[in-house]
């Protein structure tokens, strides 16, 4: 098993704890493992990144992270409760909407600035 970041296990543990987490609860839908992402800085009308991307999902005890290789950046990895109810990128929580499909789009602030990122099947 891959190796997280205390950090965001951490975020992921407290996303648990105060959003509580249900047995047996089904699992957001599977993202495709190759995608189109579309990363924006809302406040700015700024892309920052729009091209191919690869996603990986992995299960944890507390839900599952999602980790998105945009180009040659940091990948941007967000933990998410079984149901995708509640997620967080580190100490930044995220809104996930699921689209179908493989498709999904996350929404969420940080530094004074709204972002949004995104990813449909290619």
């Amino acid at each position: 098993m891959k190796h997280l970041n205390s950090g965001l296990m951490a975020a992921c543990a407290l996303g648990v704890a105060l959003f509580g987490g249900e047995p047996g609860t089904a699992l957001a839908q599977k993202l495709r493992d190759t995608g189109l992402c579309h990363l924006a800085n809302v406040n700015a009308q700024k892309v920052i990144y729009n091209g191919q991307c690869k996603i990986t999902q992995e299960s944890t005890q507390y839900g599952f992270v999602i980790t998105v290789r945009m180009g040659n950046a940091e990948p941007w990895k967000v933990a998410c409760q079984r149901d995708g109810s509640s997620c967080m990128h580190g100490p930044t929580e995220v809104r996930m909407r699921d689209r179908g499909n493989g498709e999904a789009s996350f929404r969420w602030q940080e530094g004074g600035q709204a972002f949004r990122l995104d990813v449909e099947a290619d």
